[in-house]
């Protein structure tokens, strides 16, 4: 565990060794002079906090074991995909792509 400013704890597991035998997901960004010019077209804009949102997307079951952790109270597995794993990034980043596919120019 570790402090924040706040004062509250954040829980943080090293997932360096398991990092090196992940496959990378390289899923490709946006470009984002393509949603610039889509934006200039648009009719409604909204925002969206996406702050904790690897929180949304799933684990597949078949890979939750590999985010166990232990602590005092025992052994745990994540069912939604954590911070600190290499695919993290490229999975959540094709889940936010798939949601936004139809309101975005082919």
């Amino acid at each position: 565990m570790v402090k924040k400013k706040d004062g509250s704890s954040r829980m943080c597991i090293d997932y360096r060794k398991l990092n090196q035998k992940l496959v990378k997901d390289k899923f490709p960004l946006p470009i984002i002079e393509d949603g610039l010019d889509t934006l200039q077209e648009a009719k409604v804009y909204f925002t969206l906090d996406l702050r904790n949102g690897f929180f949304y997307v799933d684990v597949d079951e078949d890979c939750r074991k590999c985010t166990s952790f232990i602590v005092p109270d025992g052994q745990f597995e994540f069912n939604k995909v954590p911070f600190g794993l290499s695919t993290s990034p490229g999975v959540f980043q094709r889940y936010v792509s798939s949601i936004f596919r139809d309101l975005t120019r082919k």
